[in-house]
């Protein structure tokens, strides 16, 4: 035996040929020798680094063919399927597969091939892959249970079928009371799901009716309807003056579930509240043509008994809330509220002493009604009431252009109505007036809450109001508003605006502001009545007692 050694760089493969055969020793790193035994070459590994000792190609054979490549079974599902050897191969031997990586139903034949890191074939190995049909994932058809309308009903499966799966159904479209078995029928173009029919249960039961109550919120009877189950119902239509209704609710605050009468379906008794909302294309209309009528503007001036004026000398604002002819001499009056601080002399936040006064009054067209007479003030309410002769300057704006007899009602005043009881609130209110001399502002806003309202810390001085809680709303006023409406939707009067918590020079828009509630106003009307016995009965009276 002849014995030659050859060293093999790491990474070489070498081809050896005696005798014109040859073999590949696989290696990544070895020494080699071979034996010339005539007609055969054997070559013998002598040394490897991998964790296994190969002692020759027969011996790489053995172990390949113990690894194991199985046949494997999947179920339809669009995704791409393929199997592989997972055992560890040995060093310096890598596997490719063949007709691997199967999406559709079928039974598929896959090829393992073994090769060396050059890629020379050692063995193959084969395996069979079956992808099976697959089913109907999230797709159900489940018991219906009806009530007899004399309509046909209609079952439906739950779920989206895939691309290529159609279903029909047998025995749907039933009528009458009973039970009936409904199948669907379902047709699989691709051939790669399993498609059984699916059954389920039809129940009509007898007529089932139930009481839907419309609670309307407006003083009305509440009214119900009965409603076939499982039915939607076509909205209710009410009308309420100076309101809409914005929706109706399951629940009495209006603030949860708004139930949408297009798909919303009666199963059970339910109650649905309206929720109203001013009208506020026709408010703003009514604001401009009706209320703006009741409103005035006051120009005030006080003099000492030397003819100087002094004090607070300035504009208000105000409404005229009666008309009535005094007995006394035959004139017709106009009576009309507003603030004490408007008409009463003061310099800061304190009363001065004066020795009269000059009150001249603007109406909506700036009509000019001269020298009103104040005939009662508080500075418990911040509240005074005047009157003034109902005859204009001919000179006024209005009288210039309108028709002389003015008396068609182009240009006549309107007497404000007061509301029967406080606002609640969250109540819309507008305030109407005069913010710095310009008349015929309005702004709109919301009760926020109820609470005293002091614009000086003293409590005796003019505009503090202690004696009860006022009004706050949000509805902007500035010097000048004082005195003005406090208008709620349906132009009623629901307060006399007097201040803010803002500046105490200009009541600064800061989003509270203050007004005397109605029922307070009533209050100083009746005390004007009460103190006064001119007014206590006969048409005074019944004209001022009954706002």
């Amino acid at each position: 035996m002849q014995d030659n050694g050859l060293n093999v760089p790491n990474g070489v493969a070498i081809n050896i040929s005696i005798n014109n055969s040859s073999s590949s020793i696989l290696d990544n790193s070895s020494t080699i020798s071979y034996e010339n035994s005539g007609d055969s070459t054997t070559s013998t590994l002598i040394e490897s680094t991998s964790t296994e000792k190969i002692n020759n190609h027969e011996e790489l054979i053995k172990l390949l063919n113990e690894i194991e490549f199985k046949n494997s079974v999947f179920s339809f599902d669009g995704k791409e399927h393929s199997i592989v050897i997972n055992e560890e191969l040995p060093n310096g031997v890598k596997v490719e597969y063949e007709n691997n990586n199967k999406i559709n139903v079928g039974e598929y034949e896959v090829t393992a091939n073994f090769l060396d890191n050059n890629d020379n074939f050692i063995i193959d190995k084969k395996a069979t892959m079956n992808i099976i049909k697959g089913g109907l994932p999230g797709v159900s058809f489940q018991d219906q249970t009806f009530y007899y309308t004399g309509e046909a009903f209609f079952m439906e499966i739950s779920g989206e079928l895939p691309e290529g799966v159609g279903v029909s159904y047998v025995g749907n479209g039933q009528t009458e009371v009973g039970t009936y078995t409904v199948i669907a029928h379902f047709e699989d173009v691709t051939g790669n799901y399993y498609v059984p029919d699916l059954e389920a249960t039809m129940t009509i039961e007898p007529e089932l009716k139930h009481t839907v109550t419309l609670v309307k919120n407006n003083g009305e009877a509440n009214a119900t309807r009965q409603i076939r189950h499982g039915k939607t119902f076509v909205e209710p239509e009410y009308e309420m003056q100076y309101y809409v209704i914005e929706g109706w609710y399951t629940d009495p605050e209006c603030e949860k579930e708004r139930w949408n009468f297009a798909v919303d379906t009666v199963t059970e008794d339910i109650t649905l509240y309206a929720k109203w909302e001013v009208n506020m294309e026709d408010w703003i209309w009514r604001l401009s043509r009706l209320a703006s009528k009741s409103t005035i503007m006051l120009y005030v001036r006080a003099y000492n008994s030397k003819g100087v004026m002094i004090g607070g000398g300035g504009f208000g604002s105000g409404m005229v809330i009666a008309k009535e002819v005094d007995k006394t001499d035959g004139k017709e009056y106009y009576y009309a509220l507003t603030n004490n601080h408007v008409v009463a002399a003061q310099n800061g936040h304190n009363m001065v002493s004066y020795d009269h006064r000059v009150i001249h009054i603007y109406d909506h067209y700036q009509n000019i009604y001269h020298d009103a007479e104040v005939l009662a003030e508080s500075n418990k309410y911040d509240l005074a009431l005047v009157r003034f002769d109902t005859t204009w300057d001919v000179e006024s704006v209005a009288g210039q252009f309108a028709d002389p007899n003015y008396e068609n009602g182009a240009y006549a005043v309107r007497i404000t109505e007061f509301a029967d009881e406080d606002p609640e609130v969250g109540y819309d209110v507008c305030s109407y007036g005069s913010p710095i001399a310009q008349q015929g502002v309005k702004t709109i806003g919301t009760i926020s809450q109820y609470a005293g309202g002091c614009i000086f810390e003293e409590p005796n001085s003019v505009s503090c109001i202690t004696d009860f809680d006022v009004i706050h709303h949000t509805a902007s006023i500035l010097e000048g508003n004082s005195g003005g409406p406090l208008f709620g939707p349906d132009l009623k009067l629901v307060g006399v605006n007097y201040g803010s918590s803002g500046s105490n020079s200009t009541f600064e828009t800061n989003g509270d502001f203050w007004a005397v509630p109605i029922s307070e106003v009533r209050n100083f009307i009746d005390k004007f009545i009460t103190d006064n016995e001119d007014y206590k009965y006969g048409d005074a009276h019944d004209f001022l007692g009954d706002l």
